[in-house]
């Protein structure tokens, strides 16, 4: 198993597929509040794109700010672990 973890200042890609989650959950979310908030089941999309959007872009930037864990464990019978320096095999 590889965990990809984005280093402070930095995004990896799995930061991109949550983010699109994140778009995703954002615009149902937006939408449910609107429906709530009305009373009435409307599509304003351009509503849901912004909410969609200012979901993804929080997200992104909490997790550009977002240092990683000082500490991962590691089971070595399982995986390999790879210096990311040299991209050699550690243990």
């Amino acid at each position: 198993m590889k965990v990809t973890l984005s280093s402070f200042l930095s995004w990896s890609k799995s930061d991109f597929v949550k983010a699109f989650f994140m778009v995703v959950g954002g615009a149902v979310l937006g939408l449910l509040v609107t429906w709530v908030n009305q009373g009435i089941f409307t599509f304003d999309f351009t509503e849901i794109w912004h909410t969609a959007y200012k979901a993804a872009v929080v997200y992104l930037g909490v997790k550009f700010f977002t240092p990683t864990p000082s500490s991962v464990v590691v089971d070595t019978t399982k995986t390999d672990v790879i210096d990311k320096n040299t991209n050699k095999k550690v243990a």
